[in-house]
This record gives structure tokens, C-alpha cells and sequence, in this order.
């Protein structure tokens, strides 16, 4: 096609939508109304898992710079086993809190 049937086509005034057009608008429109919203990100449980791997990564931080070395031997343990705990309780209230 070329500019001048173009032009020739859009200056027409017979041209009209199909009788079934308004009714495929309506049909497209009322499906998408039907859809669900998206998905939002779970900002909430973002926050709550970084506050807290935060708090243990201090908490191993303070540990591991005591200036007593035998403090850390013995603190270093405890500081695992309180990560692992966290991430049980973590994993757990998250599992509830999604239902």
C-alpha cells in the first residue's frame, strides 16, 4: 500500500468497525477486570529476615572481636547454633504467616 491509498482509505467515510467489534472490546475488557491484581513483593518479610539476619551477624561480629581468644573458642559455637536456631524460627513463622 502506498501513501496515497492510505490516505484514500482513512479520508472514506463508509468505513466502519465490524458489528461484533464492540462487543470483542467489552469481552477483552470484562476478562480483565476478571484477572487478579499481581502478585506484590513480600516487603514485610523482607524486612523481618534482614532486621534479623542482622542482628546475628552482629551478634557474631561481637563474638568473634572479643579480645579474649578462649572467649571466642567457646562463643563461636554458640553463635552457630544461635544462627541455626534463627533460621528455624525464621523459616517456621514465615511458613504461619503465609498460611
Amino acid at each position: 500500500m502506498d501513501m496515497d491509498e492510505i490516505e484514500r482509505s482513512l479520508l472514506d467515510d463508509r468505513a466502519e468497525p465490524r458489528p461484533s467489534f464492540q462487543a470483542d472490546v467489552m469481552r477483552a475488557v470484562r476478562r480483565e477486570a476478571a484477572t487478579l491484581p499481581p502478585i506484590r513483593f513480600p516487603w514485610e518479610r523482607l524486612a523481618v529476615g534482614a532486621g534479623g539476619w542482622l542482628l546475628v551477624l552482629a551478634l557474631a561480629w561481637k563474638a568473634m572481636v572479643s579480645s579474649d581468644p578462649a572467649r571466642l573458642v567457646t562463643s563461636a559455637p554458640a553463635v552457630a547454633v544461635a544462627c541455626l536456631a534463627f533460621s528455624f524460627v525464621v523459616q517456621r513463622a514465615l511458613r504461619v504467616w503465609a498460611g
